[in-house]
C-alpha cells in the first residue's frame, strides 16, 4: 500500500511537473511572439535607424544639425499617427541592417534599395519612391539620348570601383571611361570637359546641380535603369510592415505624402504602377 501510494505521487509529481514546464514554455513562446508594432504601441516610442548623408532623402540640416529629408518626414508623421515618440539613431551605411537585426533599431528609414536578395533577411515595405540611374552632363552638351553616349567620342567618368562600371561596359561599349578617385575629382572634370557626362544616381545627379547651379543638367532621355527604396523591418515583423504599408496608401490618397514629395523632391508627385501608387 505504501509503495503503491509513493508510487502514484511520483507520477503525479512528474505530470505536474510537466505541466508546468509546458507552461512555462508556452508563455515564453508568447512573449516572444509579441510584435513589434504591439511593443511599440504599448511603450509609447519607436527606434528608427537612419543614415542621414544621401540629400533629399535623408540628411543632416548644416545650420540645425538636425536630422530632416523626404524619409524623415515620411516616418515622422507615421509615429505622428500612431501617437508614439520616435527616436532616431544615424549610423553608417554597413551597421543598418546587421543592427536591425540585433533590435539595435524597430524600423530603417533610408534609401534602402528593394531587392530581392534583400527580403531573403529583412521585410521590406510598399515603396516610398521611384528613382533610377541618370547621366548628369555639362549644361552646354549635346547630348540628348541614351544610345548618344554608346560612342567613341564620348568619355564617360565614374568613381573607381563604383557598381556603374559594370553598367557602362555593358550598355555602351564603344564609350571610353575613365575613373576618378571620388566625386570632388570627376565634378572638376565634367566641368573643365575633360569627360561628357558621369553615370550615378538621380538624387545624386539633382544635388550636384543645386550645389552647381547652371552648370551641370540630367540627360532628358528618362532613367537608365529604375529602382525604389522602401522602409525595412525585422522579417517577422509581419503587421509592422502591413502598417506601414497601408499607411503609404493612405497618404497616397489623402494628399499628404503628395506634399512631402513636393517639399523635398521640388516636383509634383505623379503616380506610377512602379511605385505601387493607388
Amino acid at each position: 500500500m505504501k509503495k503503491g501510494f509513493i508510487s502514484v505521487m511520483l507520477v503525479i509529481l512528474l505530470v505536474l511537473s510537466v505541466l508546468v514546464g509546458c507552461g512555462q514554455g508556452v508563455g515564453s513562446a508568447k512573449e516572444e511572439r509579441v510584435d513589434t508594432l504591439q511593443r511599440i504601441v504599448e511603450d509609447g516610442k519607436m527606434v528608427v535607424g537612419v543614415r542621414a548623408r544621401f540629400p533629399p532623402i535623408g540628411q543632416v540640416n548644416s545650420t540645425t544639425g538636425e536630422i530632416e529629408g523626404f524619409v524623415i518626414d515620411l516616418i515622422k508623421l507615421y509615429a505622428e499617427k500612431l501617437d508614439v515618440k520616435m527616436e532616431m539613431k544615424n549610423v553608417e551605411w554597413a551597421a543598418l541592417i546587421p543592427g536591425l537585426l540585433n533590435k539595435d533599431f524597430d524600423i530603417l528609414a533610408c534609401h534602402m534599395t528593394r531587392t530581392v536578395p534583400r527580403t531573403a533577411s529583412i521585410a521590406l515595405s510598399d515603396p516610398f519612391i521611384l528613382t533610377g540611374t541618370v547621366a548628369v552632363l555639362n549644361a552646354n552638351s549635346r547630348l540628348s539620348k541614351w544610345d548618344d553616349l554608346n560612342s567613341s567620342n564620348v568619355k564617360i567618368g565614374i568613381t573607381e570601383g563604383n557598381v556603374y562600371i559594370d553598367i557602362i561596359e555593358q550598355r555602351f561599349p564603344k564609350a571610353e571611361m575613365l575613373t576618378f578617385a571620388g566625386k570632388s575629382e570627376w565634378t572638376e572634370a565634367l566641368k573643365a570637359g575633360r569627360i561628357d557626362c558621369i553615370l550615378d544616381g538621380e538624387f545624386a545627379g539633382l544635388d550636384m546641380m543645386d550645389i552647381y547651379p547652371g552648370s551641370f543638367k540630367i540627360l532628358p532621355d528618362g532613367y537608365l535603369d529604375i529602382e525604389t527604396y522602401g522602409f525595412a523591418t525585422r522579417y517577422e515583423d509581419l503587421a509592422f510592415i502591413n502598417s506601414m504599408n497601408i499607411f503609404l496608401q493612405e497618404i497616397k490618397a489623402s494628399g499628404e505624402f503628395g506634399r512631402i514629395y513636393e517639399k523635398w523632391i521640388g516636383k509634383e508627385w505623379v503616380p506610377t504602377l512602379e511605385a505601387n501608387a493607388i
